[in-house]
């Protein structure tokens, strides 16, 4: 394999010094010796997924190439270094994090599978412990890889919309993600320019009031639009980026937010930490990024003004706003509109809901059989909820802890009551559950006094329930095709964990979550051909409800 040199210079540095210096801010990520990163993929890259991009509860951490509709193109480590983790995965499938003598650690999701030396280590652990999913920490140096080598093969596993390869990397010493964009701009073409789709300004409750309303206003980005406001007001804006060769909507790297020619609001979407992935949901209102730090919002993408981002209209004249949308390639769009500042009369602010969530103490949510522990700092602002009971012929009633479903910045505890008792040897399959789209999910849940407790990081509604039914085990191949496959459901708690066995020794069946379908090809140096074999394939849920099915095949 080639050898690269270690170059002093940061690029990454380098792409966060587009935005104005005095809004740079300090707790940006601090640059490493980064080597020449290469592409870790033989054929173009086109990118179909970016960093930061908005998802229902966290950002997107990585960006992600496309690989032609297909799998099992060689995967390749973009610098030498070591392996630091293996993950075998529901949710990324085959996945492995290298860490780099730069200072930065890479992870390649959603593999269909490794490289021989990768797999061969990976399978001893798995066959040690008899597990398929698993999370593998190595030692420094145990599993050295150089620059360009193959390391997996690209695939479409775990929580994946298609073929492709997920690349993310980050700080090895905090765990901060970074955008990788910066490091592979040259193998990339982008001359098109980020657009708006939308802009909304939100007149801050009992603050300011926007055309009449006290809540907010959306539109269409046509420069020289005229709305009229007073008082406290934030911008929102809704954006995305595309690429020259791709047609997916990426997100926009740079935002800026000017007042009369004075920067009100910058964003740089360069790094965030684990802790920072929820605040997506202090940050975002139906996809519309706010332009203005609310309390509870730590997040270091965003740098503001001393009025936070918020625009204070308290002069009869107009307020003309500017809002810069601009891309890695220097791709830039600009959009104008005036809010004209007219003197009314703004209505105290109305408490929304029967409950009140406070952004700065400890909140504790009561009713009869149900307490919700809030810690400060789990919502962005103080918000108003709508908190309920319901009767219930179940193992407790029914809580509204809000009539959505709304994402909280951390995890909080929720106990419920039991109505009644239940024989010692059924308490351990009681659990919470969230009704979500019509369904019930497990939440999880432990017996404590009476009571089943668990952690939730959303409000919605949630009762106990009793899962008693094993998981279901349907035969998909017994032995035909050099295989054992099937598929394992369960409905009540989820499934937990899953073993198979020919003629008593452990196989590895390995479970893929979109087909649901669990699958071991026949091997001859562990199973002799040419004879009758025996099966045994056991399945467990979340609250150790127990399924087996037994067979015999030839083979």
């Amino acid at each position: 394999m080639k050898q690269w040199k270690l170059i002093a210079a940061s690029l990454l540095l380098l792409s966060m010094q587009s935005a104005p210096a005095k809004y740079i801010n300090k707790h940006s990520v601090k640059p490493h010796k980064v080597v020449i990163y290469t592409s870790p993929l033989d054929i173009p890259l086109i990118m179909s997924g970016s960093f930061g991009e908005l998802r229902p509860n966290h950002f997107h951490s990585g960006i992600d190439f496309k690989t032609n509709g297909k799998i099992g193109f060689p995967v390749h480590s973009i610098a030498p270094g070591y392996v630091s983790k293996i993950f075998v995965s529901l949710g990324s499938g085959y996945m492995l994090h290298i860490a780099h003598p730069t200072g930065y650690t890479s992870i390649y999701r959603h593999m269909t599978g490794f490289a021989p030396k990768i797999m061969q280590y990976t399978l001893r652990y798995q066959y040690k412990h008899q597990v398929d999913q698993c999370e593998i920490d190595l030692k420094p140096g145990e599993l050295k890889v150089e620059q360009g080598e193959v390391i997996g093969l690209s695939g479409n596993e775990g929580f994946s919309e298609g073929p492709h390869v997920h690349l993310d990397m980050y700080r090895t010493d905090n765990g901060d993600f970074i955008d990788p964009l910066p490091f592979f701009r040259r193998y990339l073409k982008d001359t098109r320019r980020p657009q708006a789709d939308g802009i909304r300004l939100f007149a801050q409750s009992g603050e300011g009031i926007v055309a009449g309303r006290t809540d907010q206003l959306s539109f269409y980005p046509a420069n020289g639009k005229i709305i009229q406001g007073w008082g406290s007001i934030g911008v929102g804006v809704k954006s995305h980026d595309y690429q020259d060769a791709s047609f997916n909507r990426l997100r926009v790297r740079y935002i800026q937010l000017f007042v009369d020619g004075k920067l009100k609001c910058n964003i740089n979407m360069g790094c965030f930490s684990r802790t920072e992935e929820k605040q997506v949901s202090a940050w975002v209102t139906d996809d519309f990024e706010k332009l203005y730090r609310e309390p509870g919002n730590h997040m270091r993408i965003m740098a503001t003004d001393k009025q936070q981002g918020l625009i204070v209209v308290n002069q009869e004249r107009d307020y003309k706003c500017e809002l810069v949308l601009r891309d890695l390639f220097g791709n830039e769009s600009r959009y104008n509109f005036i809010i004209r500042g007219r003197k009314k009369t703004i209505p105290p602010k109305k408490l929304q809901g029967n409950e009140q969530l406070y952004w700065n103490r400890i909140n504790v949510i009561k009713r009869p059989g149900m307490q919700l522990t809030v810690p400060r700092s789990m919502v962005p602002n103080n918000i108003g909820i709508h908190v309920g009971a319901h009767a219930s012929n179940g193992f407790s009633d029914v809580y509204q802890l809000d009539n959505q479903l709304t994402p909280l910045l951390g995890s909080c505890e929720l106990q419920i009551r039991l109505l009644r008792p239940v024989p010692k040897s059924d308490i351990h399959k009681l659990y919470i559950a969230q009704q979500k789209f019509g369904q019930w999910k497990y939440c999880g849940g432990v017996y404590l006094n009476g009571y089943i407790v668990t952690k939730i990081d959303k409000l919605g509604t949630y009762c106990v329930m009793m899962d008693k039914t094993a998981p279901h085990i349907a035969v998909v191949s017994s032995g035909r095709g050099g295989k054992l496959s099937f598929v394992v459901t369960d409905t009540g708690s989820d499934l937990q964990s899953y073993r198979g066995y020919v003629d008593g020794k452990f196989v590895l069946l390995h479970l893929r979550r979109q087909s649901d379908k669990m699958e071991y090809k026949l091997d001859p140096a562990y199973i002799k051909r040419g004879g009758t074999h025996s099966f045994e394939l056991i399945a467990v849920d979340n609250v150790g409800n127990v399924a087996t099915y037994k067979n015999t095949f030839k083979w």
